[in-house]
């Protein structure tokens, strides 16, 4: 997988684990998309299939993972349907392979229960982008995001304990 410069629509770009930063702005999740936290790390796709199929009919599950396959223990669930989503949310706090799980309606770039830390004035104006590289810095994303708003305040790369 590259992380080099790639060229779209005439326009370079900058990848970002895979994906060019002119598609993260470009796609949002389908509007019956659950965000679930909290995962055991065993947890795979068909374990989250199995754990909502009975709620409805659903489109497609993915686990968030790093380079090397282990899982980043959240994942997304779509659902042909945004009522069966929103039925979906109700399994916040069931247990998947004995842990406790999060459940979030996936309407915003970040669930609610991870943004305690932002101000209230900043709501709607915060782009939480995953599964980056480790060797992406501030500097990376500023060059990438300011080509596509004047108004851009600032960038902030977060790392969790995996580095």
């Amino acid at each position: 997988m590259s992380h080099g410069p790639s060229r779209r629509q005439g326009r370079e770009t900058k990848r970002l684990s895979g994906y060019s930063a002119r598609r993260l702005l470009d796609t949002a999740p389908p509007p019956g998309t659950i965000w679930v936290g909290s995962l055991h790390p065993e947890v795979n796709e068909e374990t989250l299939r199995d754990h909502f199929s009975e709620v409805g009919p659903i489109a497609s599950t993915h686990i968030q993972r790093t380079a090397d396959g282990t899982s980043r223990r959240f994942g997304f669930v779509n659902f042909r349907r945004m009522a069966d989503a929103e039925a979906a949310c109700q399994y916040n706090g069931s247990r998947m392979r004995g842990q406790k799980i999060e459940v979030n309606l996936k309407t915003e770039s970040r669930p609610a229960s991870r943004r305690s830390d932002l101000p209230v004035k900043n709501a709607g104006r915060t782009i939480w982008i995953g599964s980056l590289s480790p060797a992406t810095d501030e500097r990376d994303l500023h060059r990438v995001f300011v080509r596509y708003s004047n108004k851009l305040q600032s960038v902030r790369v977060e790392r969790d304990q995996l580095g």
